[in-house]
Order: C-alpha cells, then structure tokens, then sequence
C-alpha cells in the first residue's frame, strides 16, 4: 500500500488494505484492520511466533542447519518431549560433536545461545565459530 492509496482508501475495521512482507515477500490483501490492531501479524509465508514449539519442529530443525549444530530428535521424540520453550533438546555441534543439553529452545532460536564447545569457547559469537574451526 502506498501513502496515496492509504490515504485515498475508505477505512473501516472490516478494511483490508494491501500489505507486503519485508522477510518473506508475500503480498497479502486479506487481514482486516482490526486484526493487525490486535498485532495477529499479515498472515504471510513466516513462521508465526505465537505457534506453540510442539508444532515448529521443521523451522526449529532448520534453524540448527543453518548454525552447523544437529537436533538430535527426530520429529516423534520432539512431539513426545517438547511442552513449551523452555524445553532443552539435545543438540550436537557438527565441528567438534560435543553434544550440548543446557540451551532451552527460546534461547537458542531467539538469543543464538548454544553453550560452550570443546571446539570453541562460549564467549566467541555462534555466527563466527565455523569458519574459525575450519581453519584450525
């Protein structure tokens, strides 16, 4: 929606302008005002954060590929053992196998905390510690 077309549109609660994400660029033209008032987001293609981790298991699976760290449940243990962020599955570090039970899920996903690897020392940032264990 452009500043002219917001401006120039009749707006009611019903109304549903016309939204594009800027992280998974869809363009939605199907959520009333009243719901993004209630912050229910556009109902695009992104993960939902208000979605229980019981049902995220492929986004959180994801998330661990992309920082080189293994979740060591498959999707049965995950729905057995999963009840809610606080939940601390296993994970493994791909570089030096140490296998880390201490992260919950909030902070790992939301925070990029993984714990201390014997390949690594906590302290180094997650996002540099790959290509610093290749080079050793």
């Amino acid at each position: 929606t452009t500043k002219e077309h917001w401006l120039s549109e009749p707006r009611s609660q019903k109304s549903s302008p016309r939204m594009h994400c800027g992280r998974c660029g869809m363009t939605v033209d199907n959520v009333a005002y009243r719901y993004l008032n209630g912050c229910s987001g556009i109902m695009c293609l992104c993960p939902n954060p208000r979605e229980p981790w019981l049902y995220r298991y492929y986004e959180f699976n994801e998330e661990c590929d992309k920082r080189n760290v293994e979740l060591m449940w498959d999707l049965d243990q995950w729905n057995k053992k999963v009840k809610d962020q606080s939940t601390r599955p296993p994970l493994r570090c791909s570089v030096c196998s140490t296998v880390v039970t201490s992260v919950s899920i909030n902070n790992f996903y939301n925070h990029a905390e993984f714990g201390a690897c014997v390949c690594r020392p906590s302290e180094i940032p997650l996002a540099d510690r790959f290509a610093d264990c290749q080079a050793s």
